[in-house]
């Protein structure tokens, strides 16, 4: 498992992806091991962009424990990331949300689901809470926050939270240019 993680965070997903089924081969009668590998083989196949797999081992693990927090909050998030079955998204993000309330990251996800069916003032009201409720350090919410912004006209708040964002290393290949340019680009 712990190959499979190294691999999956050093971008080599085919051998994370291959330690990780090697070990789930060795799994017996440990359920709670099992959900941890169907969950980081949902996780590398995300980033290997086999969405339909991705999808398979998510619902594995769901299986398993669907009560699992995080395993819904990241199975929603990954669901709106792509734009696709953003229903199932938002199921999962309001349980996500109804296991674990006013939990900063999870807040976000439901937000960026909001954001992704195009309920822009819904998704500005819940990443503010999101924001409250810790997300003000996290690169990622404050960039989903400018964006919920820009969607509702605050153009110009949107490039302070766009530069905070940028400010705490958010992830995102297309900051510079909403920064530079004070538009929207995804």
């Amino acid at each position: 498992m712990f190959s499979g993680i190294a691999y999956t965070n050093l971008g080599e997903h085919d051998l994370a992806i291959t330690a990780l089924e090697t070990g789930l081969d060795l799994v017996f009668d440990n359920k709670p091991l099992q959900e941890n590998f169907y969950f980081y083989l949902a996780s590398a196949h995300e980033k290997a962009k086999n969405f339909n797999k991705c999808d398979s081992y998510f619902e594995k693990a769901l299986k398993l424990n669907p009560n699992n927090a995080l395993l819904i909050n990241n199975y929603a998030y990954s669901l709106a990331q792509r734009g696709q079955n953003l229903t199932k998204a938002i199921e999962l993000a309001q349980k996500a949300n109804q296991l674990v309330p006013l939990q900063a990251s999870f807040l976000d996800t439901k937000g960026w689901v909001q954001y992704k069916l195009k309920n822009y003032s819904e998704a500005l009201e819940i990443l503010k809470v999101a924001i409250d409720a810790g997300g003000n350090t996290s690169g990622e919410v404050l960039d989903h926050y400018g964006d919920a912004l820009f969607q509702t006209g605050n153009k110009t708040e949107a490039l302070i939270y766009w530069k905070k964002a940028k400010e705490l290393g958010v992830d995102n290949p297309f900051i510079d240019q909403k920064i530079n340019t004070n538009s929207l680009v995804e």
